[in-house]
Formats: C-alpha cells, structure tokens, sequence
C-alpha cells in the first residue's frame, strides 16, 4: 500500500488545469467573491534536508526551482483566466536571507 507522500506533485499543465476549475468553482458560487491566486513560496532546500525523516536521505524531496516553475504556472494561469495574482515565490526572495527570515521549522 502506498504512502499518501509519494506523490509530492502533479504535472504542470494539470496543475494549470486545476486552478482553473477552482477558480470556475468558486465563481459559480459566489460570482461577487473576490479571487486572488497566490503562488508557493519558495523553498529552502537545506532546510528540508535537516528537517527529513530520513537523516541518510540528504537530497531535498523538493527543491526552489521545480517550486519556481509552478509559482510561474499560476501567475500565468491567474492572468489567462483574469484573476489577480500574488507571486509570493519571488517577492520572498527579493530579501536578502529571506530562507532565514520568513521560513522556519516547527517539530510537533
């Protein structure tokens, strides 16, 4: 049986797809709502990598470029379908130590 964490991801072009029809949802819903697509923040690799369950895995399970092109999709999408977006992924990294800043690990 598999783990629920295997799949990290889908495709771009279905990830585009998906924030379409979510956003089709929400208009159905509620056509005065206000909509705004916010991108994934960026990702702090070494950070990650400390933070493993598996301490001989040393290589991120996700890494700050694959992240970038999906924060790309989205603002792309956003501006297909004529929504605002918020590109999150690059503002945060417009500071300078912005993995130490504005990201931090929680153990629970």
């Amino acid at each position: 049986m598999g783990r629920t964490n295997e799949r990290q991801h889908v495709p771009i072009p279905e990830y585009k797809q998906n924030l379409k029809k979510i956003v089709k949802y929400l208009k159905s819903s509620s056509p005065t709502m206000l909509i705004v697509l916010i991108t994934p923040p960026p990702v702090c690799e070494e950070g990650r990598t400390l933070y493993r369950d598996n301490a001989s895995d040393k290589l991120s399970e996700r890494t700050n470029e694959v992240t970038g092109e999906y924060a790309k999709a989205c603002v792309e999408t956003a501006k297909e379908i004529g929504v605002p977006s918020i590109d999150l992924w690059s503002k945060m990294q417009e500071t300078d130590g912005w993995n130490k800043k504005f990201l931090w690990f929680v153990a629970i």
